[in-house]
Order: C-alpha cells, then structure tokens, then sequence
C-alpha cells in the first residue's frame, strides 16, 4: 500500500500551496481559472483544504467553507489521472467529512452535473442524497447533494 501523506490546512493557503492546487486542476478540468479560483476561495468563510501528497508531489486535494451555520460546502476537489482508483478521493472525502463534523456543522452540501457521473456516483456512494437542482452555466442543470454528519 502506498505511504501518502495528508495535510489539513484552515484557512487561505500559502502562495505556494495555492500554485500546486492550480496546477493539479490543471490536470484534472478542462476548464479552470485561477484568478476566479482564488477570489472564489478569499471571499468564503472558514475555509479548509486538505492535500494528498505522494512524496513532494501533491497529487489530490477536497475543497470547501461555509455555507451557513449548519452547512459545509464541498466545493471542489480532485485526484490526479495517474493516481485515481487507489482510495485517494475517499479519503479526502473521508477527512473532510470529519473536520466539518467536528466543527460543528450538521450536513455537508455538494454540487455535481450530469455530465460528471463519476463524481455522482462517488458523491452516491458517500452517502449524500439528491436534494435538488438548479439552472447551470449554459442550460446545464447542477444536482445537489447533501449528507446529514
């Protein structure tokens, strides 16, 4: 099994951690936007970003803040091609879960397309339950998701 190392960070990250998150969306989205990521990520409250490392490369990462008192957004998050299906994802989700939970917060919420299965089988098999819809960037309908911690 492999040794990944974990980290948790509260709060905006460091320059440096914030060009390694850029980089691996990079190599995860077809679209991404650092400017817009960064503003996104400044303008939130309680932030929380945990990273998966395989030696000094950073190779996956979960994303989110608050949404309200009760709610904590996972917004973003990803493994890189290379290093899916080895229990990567489930374990950031895992971690997350678990700092959100311990912070007080009583569901966690999710948004996903239809377009990215993967990601709504994944969001599925966690737990989460389909709690609606809303309009979406080009007529594309976003499904959310939420989990009672």
């Amino acid at each position: 099994m492999e040794s990944n190392k974990y980290q948790t960070i509260e709060g905006i990250p460091s320059e440096d951690v914030l060009e390694q998150l850029h980089a691996v969306c990079y190599s995860i989205f077809d679209y991404h936007n650092e400017e817009t990521f960064d503003q996104r990520l400044s303008e939130k409250a309680m932030p929380c970003t945990i990273l998966c490392y395989k030696e000094s490369e950073l190779i996956g990462f979960k994303l989110g803040y608050q949404l309200d008192p009760n709610t904590f957004y996972s917004w973003m998050g990803g493994v890189k091609p290379a290093f899916r299906e080895r229990g990567i994802a489930k374990k950031l989700a895992d971690m997350q879960l678990q700092w959100a939970k311990a912070r007080g917060f009583i569901k966690i919420r999710t948004k996903s397309k239809n377009q990215f299965k993967p990601m709504m089988i994944f969001n599925l098999k966690q737990g989460f339950d389909i709690v609606g819809t809303e309009p979406g960037y080009q007529d594309q309908v976003k499904i959310i998701f939420e989990k009672t911690l």
